[in-house]
Formats: C-alpha cells, structure tokens, sequence
C-alpha cells in the first residue's frame, strides 16, 4: 500500500511530506548474506514488492561509489524517502483541522474505563481528560507497557534503534538511493 498511497500523500494532508522514490539497496559485503538474498528477494516479491538481486557490476552503474568489498545488493525500485517530521505535522493538522485534540509532553499513568471504551485518561500531573469519541496514544515507548497493565493487550512492538548522521548539506550528493546493509 505505501507504494500507492506516499506519491499523492502530501496532496491528500495538505501538507508536505519529504517524499522521493529513490529506490532501496540493501548492501552485501559477505557471501554468506548473498547465498539468501535470492530467496529474500523472492519472499518481497510475493508481498508485491518488485526486488531483485544485482551483482557488483549493474550495482556500480546505478551507485559507482560504493566500497569495492560491497558484492551485490537487493534492490527495490519502488522504495522511497520521506521526511517523518513533516509527515507527521502533517496529520496532526489535518487531524486538528478535524477537531482532534493533541496534547504532547502529556505522559499518560492510567485509563479509566467504561465497559468496553476508555472513558478517560490520567496524566502524569494528576489531570483527568475525558475521552468522548476515539483515543490515541501515539509514539511513546510506554504505551505498550501502559496498554498491557491497563487492559491487557500486547502490542506487537519492539525497540529499534536507529542510527541517523546530520550533517551540513554536502555538494554533489554521491549516494542517490535509500541504503540499507545486511551486516
């Protein structure tokens, strides 16, 4: 679905997103991860996501300044970039423009609820935020600690850290697709 709905998104928020199809190369140094790829390749490709392995060769034609250690990569045509911040302002206006109340720096502590419905919210600083329609708590490494002691539901989360690099802007830009590494 991402392939279908990040073109016209920024259209859709009213809002820019960031988004470039840039195409996703997912590099590989060692034999060991390029014996796999092949059936990596074909497990995207039955979730409808175009893949294919590249040797050393085609891979210097689309990016010539890799690292001569790198022996082929996965390459996903259709992958693109976005900027999250932006996308993500994006929907809180749209949600707001739409009568949604956002509260950041709200750590939430507990969930009253109403039979089957959360009636309302507790907060950190002891406020009680009734919940009228639809709830959501978003983007905080607590909600699945909170959802789990609050109503028992296990959330299928797990941590991520990733590595971002910011830097001044660098002229000619030398990488031209979205990189990812098997090692």
């Amino acid at each position: 679905l991402a392939y279908e709905l990040w073109p016209s998104l920024a259209a859709e928020i009213g809002r820019p997103t960031g988004y470039e199809r840039t195409g996703n190369l997912h590099l590989i140094e060692q034999e060991r991860d390029y014996v796999g790829a092949p059936a990596q390749a074909w497990a995207q490709e039955q979730q409808g996501i175009p893949t294919q392995v590249i040797g050393a060769a085609a891979l210097r034609e689309i990016e010539p300044d890799l690292s001569d250690r790198v022996i082929a990569a996965l390459y996903c045509p259709y992958d693109g970039v976005a900027d999250h911040t932006a996308t993500t302002r994006g929907f809180a206006r749209g949600a707001q423009h739409l009568g949604a109340v956002i509260r950041e720096d709200t750590p939430v502590v507990s969930l009253e609820r109403r039979g089957d419905r959360i009636a309302a919210v507790v907060t950190a600083q002891q406020e009680r935020i009734a919940v009228d329609r639809l709830l959501l708590i978003l983007a905080n490494a607590q909600v699945p600690t909170l959802l789990q002691e609050q109503l028992g539901i296990t959330l299928p989360v797990w941590q991520v850290l990733p590595q971002v690099v910011l830097t001044e802007p660098v002229a000619p830009v030398t990488v031209r697709h979205l990189i990812g590494h098997a090692h």
